[in-house]
């Protein structure tokens, strides 16, 4: 079912009002239902209709990816967690970006004195959509399915040896040497290997029927899914945690910036989960909202860049890599692009200050490394046997928390030309760059460039992005230290001696020049003025629709 079929109605609402009054735009006649009660009506409305009891009307959100649009937990990623996020429960909850793990589905957990196996009790009481009691042995099926050799990420297969039920509430998680952050790694924030699935259910249907008729114990069931296109759900009356005001949620597929807004102008959805600075100002002096969903860090990525496939290939030399990063001017991108709401980059994959290194330390050490020195890049250039300038592809994509990135590649393309580098503007899709990136490196990619953003939290940052054994891999086997290090960040339960590991890791990552980082900003997402979000912000992860729970009807 396509979008122009299923879904069609909402688009030619939007952009209807574009070049209409709003008003004037009719409901779509197919696929989902205009809106009768909630914001929609509201509206448009000189007074509010008396609040029913429970949930009521509908909460429409425009996405700007489905990532591989599973529902299988094992790829789970940070953009198909918003598919599955509203219909499951999570083993810890948080608040806020980097913000301490609380109680979830877990309601309390223990570490053993050795620190080599973890303790989980199960709270009680919760419900999965088919009326199954949620249990310890979902938990544990559910932590299985995060550790298998499939896995997108591979932080729980890093950490868990084997997980043992104590008692149908109570599991016993027995790990890999000490791991003092495995409770970080079952949150909202990457790797997403929180989500708890109902194991007789999968078991006695089996995966594939899974990912058509999913099922979980989150506020918010699923009842129609329209690939790439668009999914509905409906509210859980009476959730243990949080029961939505909202009675259905529509998440809606719009890659293009513009039919976004269009849409969000016009009242056809309420949540937008991502726009460019331009966007912001111009929708916040129409009177809509902005909220700020974390803090990102655009780069350029040089890919596979040890891979002996690359051998040969300008990327290869790290002189090359080098001179790539000297001849972009971060300073102006961040004015200009950012409109002065850029600062300084971090080493790679950190968006944001962090307890766990030196910040200080290593913005002093970013600004000599990603210094801005076109005259010292031609010169390595011809040092490297390329004065006659040389050619490399930069694959682009707009992404959740980075809608300008083909507008910084445009950009990057023209400073690499100053210098000799003919940069060659490649778009494609945040999926397919997900099938591409990990190890081993799809070929489209080895040796060229990719604008990317960064919104990890460490130390998980580095190891899904560098680690030799898994992950985008962009220092592969090269630096075995770099994996000895991470392995020994993770199992260390000292905080001081994790900082220092640690800090000998983002080093060698920073070094290697595979991962340019350009400039931090705050990742903008866009609410109309008739819907409030009720949660601390930046929220733990950029994507809103698991926390659809806690948006309410603005009275």
């Amino acid at each position: 079912m396509t979008r122009s079929h299923a879904f069609g109605g909402l688009i030619s609402l939007a952009l209807a009002g574009v070049i209409a009054v709003a008003g004037c735009a009719k409901p779509p006649a197919t696929g989902v239902p205009a809106p009768t009660t909630g914001t929609t009506q509201s509206r448009a409305s000189t007074q509010a209709p008396p609040q029913p009891a429970g949930p009521y009307g509908e909460l429409r959100m425009a996405l700007t990816s489905f990532g591989s649009e599973s529902f299988k937990v094992e790829s789970v990623s940070g953009d198909s967690l918003a598919l599955i996020g509203p219909l499951a429960d999570w083993m810890f909850w948080t608040d806020t970006f980097g913000g301490a793990w609380k109680p979830g589905v877990v309601e309390k957990w223990d570490v053993a004195g050795n620190g080599l196996s973890w303790t989980l009790t199960i709270r009680k009481g919760i419900k999965f959509h088919n009326g199954d009691e949620l249990t310890a042995k979902d938990v544990k099926f559910s932590i299985e399915q995060y550790g298998s050799k499939n896995a997108f990420f591979s932080g729980t297969r890093d950490m868990v040896e084997r997980v043992e039920l104590v008692d149908p509430y109570t599991v016993r998680i027995f790990t890999k040497g000490k791991q003092p952050l495995l409770p970080r790694n079952m949150t909202l924030t990457s790797p997403y290997h929180g989500l708890v699935v109902p194991k007789d259910y999968v078991e006695k249907n089996g995966w594939d029927y899974f990912e058509k008729n999913p099922v979980g114990s989150g506020s918010f069931k699923l009842v129609r899914h329209a690939v790439a296109d668009a999914l509905e759900y409906e509210a859980v009356d009476k959730h243990w945690l949080q029961t939505p005001q909202f009675r259905r949620l529509i998440l809606v597929l719009i890659p293009e910036e513009t039919t976004r807004v269009a849409m969000l102008r016009t009242g056809a959805v309420d949540v937008v989960d991502t726009i460019s600075f331009t966007t912001a100002l111009e929708l916040e002096k129409r009177g809509f909202q902005n909220l700020v969903v974390g803090q990102a860090a655009s780069q350029i990525q040089i890919h596979a860049a040890y891979d002996p496939r690359a051998k040969g290939m300008p990327a290869a030399d790290i002189r090359v890599r080098q001179a790539l990063s000297m001849a972009i001017n971060r300073d102006e991108i961040s004015k200009t692009l950012y409109y002065g709401k850029g600062e300084p980059p971090l080493p790679p994959y950190f968006s944001a200050p962090s307890v766990e290194i030196d910040t200080q330390f290593w913005l002093d050490y970013t600004a000599k490394t990603y210094r801005y020195d076109p005259a010292e890049a031609t010169r390595i250039l011809k040092e490297a046997g390329y004065s006659d300038g040389l050619k490399i592809k930069l694959y682009t994509f707009p992404a959740g928390g980075a809608p300008d990135n083909p507008k910084l590649a445009e950009i990057v393309q023209s400073y690499w030309s100053r210098i000799g580098v003919k940069g060659e503007i490649v778009p494609t899709d945040d999926a397919t760059y997900k099938k591409w990136k990990n190890k081993p490196v799809a070929e489209p990619l080895v040796g060229q460039a990719t604008t990317y953003v960064a919104v990890s939290l460490p130390p998980q940052n580095l190891k899904s992005h560098f680690y030799g054994k898994s992950g985008t891999n962009l220092v592969g086997e090269a630096f075995p230290e770099f994996d000895k290090l991470i392995d020994e960040v993770f199992s260390e339960m000292d905080p001081a001696k994790r900082k220092e590991l640690f800090g000998r890791a983002v080093k060698i990552a920073t070094d290697a020049y595979t991962s340019l980082m350009i400039s931090r900003y705050p990742s903008v997402a866009a609410l109309s003025p008739a819907v409030l979000f009720d949660l601390p912000t930046p929220p733990s992860t950029q994507a809103l629709a698991p926390y659809a729970a806690y948006f309410k009807h603005k009275k």
